[in-house]
């Protein structure tokens, strides 16, 4: 400055002001404007000394562009001589300097202190500007971070109201981050879900501030499920200032564990019903035989051959029962052959025009080319009349029912999306569609199920449907159900398609020749072993029974060459029916045997030998007569029941 601090020219306050500018962080220079536009430095305190490093005394009398070149390269000349002839304050942010003796950027304020003269007063903003240069970096580094994060981030306070959306959050919603921004989260959870939601936000007002939730959000593309991990941010005093969540779009992981629960449950029911189907053939084929052979005592009595009768009649309808939950564990008998899925839909239709309510249009779109599958004609004949005997109850005042068929190819992404357990190629997609009630979600959610109806106490047993879901997994196919209330059902099977020439329905059936032959008799089941017995002596062979595996092949060993044929259960407690086969065969590889069974014999797992058929149980004298004239008439061919 032109006079010291402590000049005795200068008053006291003048010398305190002085004293003060002189201990100032802030340096300060100051310029007189010359007439012939050169700014001279009059002045400088202590703070321009400590900041630039320099004796700025040695540089008063100078001109700016003399005493600070790299300043004279900046805005700051012409700046300061428009503030000393304006009178107009002017500052600026950064001025960065660079030389041997000045480095730095520095915060500028430039004023009038006289008529020519200016004030500038600087301060070194470069710790500053450098930690505001981190800064930038660090937030473009989270900006860009959250921009591409395909998570779903989202901060609210504590009222739940949004104060930012990431773009992944802004796109799955449909809105733009503006729309959101201070609009409440929660309307946009499912109802049923908002309970859990706050119960979960509850656990961040409590160490250690976070929880976990699952949810379904109303999104652009419908009802999603969302996993959310939020954290509470807390303010100074320890408090909850805001909501940080990160969440994940898991819709498609919870369809997947759906499919996964959903095929266990009806596996698990599977097997319960096929093991209630199995042990109540085995009391079935008592009651059936028995009631044969006393009808057949009693032609001369009307009156109790009647009542015989009734209950022949009444074990063969719990057969079919039978049938149906066997059908649905994929437990029962199947022959695969090639067969037309176009003839048997028209079997069906002929069938179906002769005795369902006449209001009901039938209608054939049979378009499929080429038609053929491989199984069994029965099975997809009982499963399309459970589907139309489904329909006609769904149109009480008549309608309109279809079958159509077509050429399907199944790609592994339509499978995924709906969920089916087959693989890719090419398949008969049968369609059955009626015009009638039609069915909300929760009902198609159980259909499958077995004994669930939705009819009157009396009017169904609830295991048409699982019996047709049964059979279509039996095909290795795979079945898809599209229903409104009030638009009707449309049902679609889809069967593998093959491209052979389909057998003729029937010529599958083997004609039954008459045997009379010594045959040993295995069950566990003794009401099973003494009416086979029964029925085997009335058609005139003679029997030896066993009441296990074990004592069989003890009968077997001491008399194998005076027996012609062996009927065995498949399940037994002391041994599997097939392993005693196969230790029969060790001691006669000419073994003739029928393998009897509530359940089927899996085609796959059995031994291949010649001259074994198959007897599902329960069974008439018919049934066990045709198949002993079949094994001993064929010994050489096998046939199997795929499984």
């Amino acid at each position: 400055m032109p006079e010291p601090a402590d000049s005795p020219s200068l008053g006291g306050r003048d010398a305190r002001y002085l004293r003060v500018v002189d201990a100032a962080p802030m340096g300060v220079h100051l310029y007189r404007l010359e007439a012939d536009g050169r700014l001279v430095l009059t002045g400088a305190n202590a703070g321009a000394d400590r900041l630039l490093g320099v004796d700025n005394a040695a540089f008063v009398g100078k001109t700016l562009e003399e005493a600070f070149p790299p300043i004279a390269t900046t805005e700051l000349p012409e700046r300061y001589r428009e503030v000393a002839r304006t009178g107009v304050p002017w500052t600026t942010e950064v001025v960065d300097c660079r030389d041997e003796h000045i480095a730095g950027a520095f915060e500028v304020h430039a004023f009038s202190v006289g008529p020519g003269e200016v004030a500038a007063l600087f301060l070194d903003v470069s710790a500053r500007k450098r930690v505001e240069l981190a800064l930038r970096g660090s937030e473009q580094r989270y900006r860009h971070l959250v921009e591409n994060q395909q998570d779903l981030i989202v901060e609210a306070d504590v009222d739940g109201r949004v104060r930012f959306a990431s773009p992944s959050y802004c796109r799955l919603f449909g809105k733009e981050e503006s729309e959101l921004v201070g609009q409440r989260f929660m309307p946009l959870v499912h109802a049923e879900d908002r309970g859990a939601t706050l119960q979960a936000l509850e656990k961040l007002f409590f160490p250690p501030h976070t929880c976990v939730v699952e949810q379904r959000a109303m999104t652009r593309d419908g009802w999603r499920w969302l996993a959310w991990s939020d954290k509470a941010v807390l303010d100074e005093h320890g408090e909850v200032a805001s909501i940080l969540a990160v969440g994940r779009d898991i819709t498609a992981q919870r369809v997947m564990e759906e499919r996964l629960r959903q095929s266990e449950k009806l596996h698990a029911i599977g097997q319960l019903a096929g093991g209630v189907a199995h042990d109540f053939n085995n009391q079935l084929t008592g009651i059936l035989s028995a009631g044969e052979l006393l009808a057949r005592a009693l032609q001369d009595n009307g009156e109790l051959r009647e009542l015989a009768e009734m209950i022949v009649n009444a074990a063969e309808h719990s057969t079919r029962l039978t049938r149906q939950l066997l059908a649905y564990a994929r437990k029962g008998k199947l022959k695969t052959v090639p067969l037309d899925v176009h003839g048997t839909v028209q079997d069906v239709v002929s069938l179906l025009r002769r005795s369902i309510d006449k209001r009901i249009v039938i209608r054939q779109d049979l378009a499929a080319q080429p038609s053929s599958t491989l199984g069994d004609s029965a099975q997809l004949h009982n499963a399309l009349l459970n589907l139309a005997l489904n329909a006609r109850d769904a149109m009480p005042e008549g309608g309109e029912l279809t079958f159509a068929t077509r050429v399907a190819e199944l790609s592994p992404e339509h499978i995924e999306a709906s969920r089916m357990d087959v693989t890719p190629g090419r398949y008969v997609a049968l369609e059955v569609r009626d015009s009638g009630l039609g069915m909300d979600p929760e009902t198609q959610a159980h259909l499958f199920e077995p004994f669930f109806t939705t009819k009157e106490v009396g009017k169904g047993s609830g295991l048409g449907l699982a019996a047709v879901y049964g059979t279509v997994q039996n095909h290795r196919g795979a079945v898809e159900v599209s229903s409104e209330p009030g638009r009707g059902t449309t049902f679609t099977l889809y069967l593998p398609l093959v491209e052979v020439e389909a057998r003729p329905r029937g010529s599958e059936e083997a004609q039954a020749v008459e045997a009379h032959c010594r045959i040993l008799v295995v069950d566990d089941e003794r009401v099973v072993r003494d009416v086979l017995r029964r029925l085997l002596e009335k058609a005139g062979h003679q029997v030896v029974v066993a009441n296990g595996a074990s004592e069989a092949l003890e009968i077997y060993r001491r008399s194998w060459h005076h027996l012609d044929l062996v009927i065995m259960d498949v399940m037994m407690p002391d041994m599997d029916g097939r392993e005693a086969l196969a230790a029969m065969r060790e001691l006669n590889p000419n073994l003739r045997a029928v393998l009897s069974s509530g359940y089927s014999v899996d085609g796959e797992t059995v031994l291949a030998t010649e001259g074994v058929r198959l007897l599902q149980k329960p069974y008439a004298l018919e049934d066990v007569t045709r198949v002993i004239a079949e094994v001993l008439a064929s010994p050489r061919q096998l046939e199997l029941a795929k499984g």
